[in-house]
């Protein structure tokens, strides 16, 4: 068994919320982190901003401890932390 633990899917995907227009949360593309928001019918993300590590830590704890975060769409059970 891998010692790597990692919360972005085998795509690079990290979807926080989801909802039928779509879904945001953070990819990971040739070890850069991007911010983005997608709809699930455009081929590119509606908006892409490449952010760092830390950033994208912070916002994951910032969701996890909004009490009224889960009113913006459906939690992603795939990106709860381990």
């Amino acid at each position: 068994m891998s010692d790597d633990v990692s919360l972005f899917d085998s795509n690079g995907e990290l979807r926080l919320w989801a909802d039928s227009a779509g879904w945001n949360g953070y990819r990971l593309t040739d070890g850069e982190f991007y911010e983005v928001n997608v709809r699930h019918d455009a081929e590119e993300p509606l908006t892409k901003r490449q952010v760092d590590a830390e950033y994208v830590q912070e916002a994951i704890a910032e969701h996890i401890r909004d009490p009224h975060a889960g009113e913006a769409g459906e939690w992603v059970r795939g990106a709860t932390p381990p």
